[in-house]
């Protein structure tokens, strides 16, 4: 759960504070410029929807924390900094270094136009006849009959009234969303009130209907009325003296819209950015705004060509020269205006050739890579003992070599990505190097891969040079096999993920414990205050009211502590982000094993580049073994 302007959480007391410490959740992240407004208890009350106990209950906080004269100010400080410090993470602008420019604040005063002046004038009178209404005192008549007076309700709610006049300082166009709907509930206002709602629609229509069609060079007029408000105006001759893009910001998305409306119709090329958009439109809009419409073209060909180790140069604005792995030569723009005015400039944008040659480039690249070992492999002689160490065939006579060969085995290389999700998120990268002849797994192998040369293919049909090979896998096949690696190598990564797994959570327990603890503790001081409460009176009421507090600490508690064991629980992500496909040269070693008077083969596999032996493995079951069974049909480690 992410809370935004979280320091409207800032009481306890509120449905929205109540409403977010309710709701079940492993991680809760809340974002405010100012956690502290008013007085330092603010602080807590943020602090206990976080982690309940960490700054105590709020009585100890406040004798120990808060000075007893000025409650915004703190006692203790370095104790305090401690404990928030566990939970807060606090940046200034200057130390994110996300702003590297000066910033120079100025407020313009705009005097509005006559018509705006009236409008306004207008709303503040009807504003302010709503708030005197609701406190003016009625004569004796209008009372109890005993003299009495009594104040009449508020017909509008004071936020609904406030929130009238931002918008009026905003834009006539948000002020009549707020006005329209005043005048549908009718809101309890009598027929002269409703009558004086009703002007100010037409005078905020009238406004804001003028304000359309406005163009750069002049202000047209539309019966003695200017086409723009003095705000658009201004807006406009900010812009229209700044070379750079702007961002301008609004409180309201009504005043957005007028925005957008009138400088579209001055020609300028407006993005708009509001959070009624999906993800997917707010990221477009960012790139739109990045690099104009073509931005994302420009920056997924420039990433691509990257990618393949072209050279890229930018020769002038808009034109790039590449040259490209084959060495060939390109220029190109992402401006249409720029590929008219030079021929030999070609425009990438959709649809054209060479985007689409990129798009297909980059489908294939990054999935498999192929890298070829070139080494000669030479036959050690007398092998027989090294391969009677190597496994034990039962009820069998040792091996003996029939004849060696070389050719060309598969390795395959996964780059797993793995995220572990708890308290605190971890990534790692793990490898699992499988050999595919018989889908062993050879991850020790990789510090001698690794330390070697090889030669990159692009595509499984890279053309093989197999002088020293009796064996050649097909391309075809290669891609078909590795599918049956990856499924191998993602068994063989699972206890390494189940093993950081368990030093995570054994890295959290006193953590753990330490949380629940303060948990605990700050419940507990709650329910004993208010049993003790519920002792200490009589009143029916009161007892009913205390009672129904306790169920609902009680219930907030359990719910709490399943929260704070939930997030330390974890879980792990994976996904495959890269995949080498290694031919590498292997010395093969056939044997003859015999079997009473049966016998029967057997193919050892030696690396010589390692140098090390290929894993035994149940051609059956794929798992590592130290002895096989002949079976009817072929070898086995016992599992049939």
């Amino acid at each position: 759960m992410i809370v935004d302007e979280a320091h409207h959480l800032k009481n306890k007391s509120t449905i929205a504070w109540k409403f977010v410490n309710q709701l079940k959740k492993k991680y809760i992240l809340l974002l405010t410029a100012t956690p502290i407004e008013n007085d330092m208890s603010e602080l807590f009350n943020l602090i206990t929807l976080l982690k309940p106990g960490q700054l105590l209950t709020e009585a100890e906080y406040k004798r120990r924390y808060v000075d007893r004269k000025d409650p915004l100010q703190p006692r203790n400080v370095n104790e305090l900094k401690q404990l928030i410090q566990k939970v807060m993470i606090r940046n200034r602008r200057s130390t994110t270094g996300v702003i590297q420019s000066t910033r120079t604040a100025e407020t313009l005063v705009i005097p509005p136009d006559s018509e705006e002046q009236q409008f306004y004038t207008e709303l503040s009178r009807f504003v302010k006849a709503q708030l005197q209404g609701s406190g003016a005192k009625s004569s004796p008549a209008s009372g109890d009959g005993q003299g009495h007076t009594r104040t009449s309700r508020l017909k509008i709610h004071p936020f609904v009234l406030k929130n009238l006049l931002r918008q009026a300082g905003s834009s006539v166009a948000c002020t009549l969303s707020t006005l329209h709907k005043l005048f549908d509930a009718h809101s309890g206002l009598s027929e002269l009130e409703l009558h004086g709602v009703q002007n100010l629609i037409t005078l905020g229509e009238l406004l804001a209907s003028s304000t359309k069609g406005a163009s750069v060079n002049a202000k047209k007029t539309r019966n003695g009325q200017k086409t723009s408000s003095a705000k658009m105006e201004a807006l406009l001759k900010l812009l229209m003296a700044t070379p750079d893009q702007t961002v301008v910001f609004t409180g309201f998305v009504e005043t957005q819209q007028a925005i957008t409306e009138f400088l579209r119709a001055t020609g300028l090329e407006v993005v708009n950015f509001h959070g009624g958009m999906s993800r997917m439109q707010k990221e477009q809009a960012i790139s739109d705004f990045r690099a104009g419409a073509n931005g994302a073209v420009q920056s997924f060909a420039l990433q691509t060509l990257e990618m393949m180790g072209a050279a890229v140069e930018v020769t002038e604005w808009g034109v790039y020269d590449v040259l490209m792995p084959d060495g060939q030569v390109k220029r190109m723009t992402f401006d249409p205006e720029t590929a008219e005015e030079q021929s030999a400039c070609e425009l990438v944008t959709f649809g054209t050739p060479f985007l689409e040659s990129l798009l297909e480039m980059a489908k294939s690249r990054g999935k498999l890579q192929i890298r070829r070992l070139m080494a000669r492999s030479n036959v050690s002689q007398k092998m027989d003992k090294k391969l009677a160490d190597l496994v034990h065939f039962i009820k069998c006579k040792p091996p003996k070599i029939t004849r060696t060969w070389s050719e060309e085995n598969l390795l395959l290389l996964c780059h797993f990505h793995v995220t572990f999700h708890g308290d605190e998120v971890v990534e790692d990268v793990i490898q699992i190097l499988i050999e595919l002849a018989s889908l062993a797994d050879v991850t020790h192998l990789l510090p001698a891969l690794e330390s070697h040369w090889f030669i990159a293919g692009h595509t499984p049909t890279d053309a093989l040079d197999t002088h020293d090979s009796e064996t050649v896998h097909s391309g075809e096949g290669d891609l078909g096999v590795a599918d049956l690696g990856a499924t191998i190598a993602v068994h063989a990564l699972q206890p390494q993920i189940q093993k950081r797994v368990d030093s995570i959570r054994q890295q959290n327990r006193s953590q753990l414990q330490d949380e629940l603890g303060r948990s605990q503790h700050y419940y507990q001081t709650t329910l004993a205050k208010l049993e003790k409460q519920l002792l200490g009176t009589i009143d029916a009421e009161r007892k009913d009211r205390i009672g129904q507090k306790m169920d609902a600490t009680k219930r907030d508690r359990d719910h709490r502590m399943e929260d704070i064991t939930r997030a330390y629980d974890i879980s792990a992500d994976v996904h495959l982000d890269q995949a080498i496909l290694y031919r590498v040269p292997v010395v093969c070693i056939e044997t003859q094993i015999q079997r009473r008077t049966d016998l029967f083969s057997y193919v050892f596999r030696h690396y010589p580049w390692a140098p090390a032996w290929n894993p035994i493995t149940c051609p059956v079951c794929h798992q590592p073994t130290s002895q096989l069974e002949r079976g009817s049909e072929s070898w086995h480690c016992g599992c049939q």
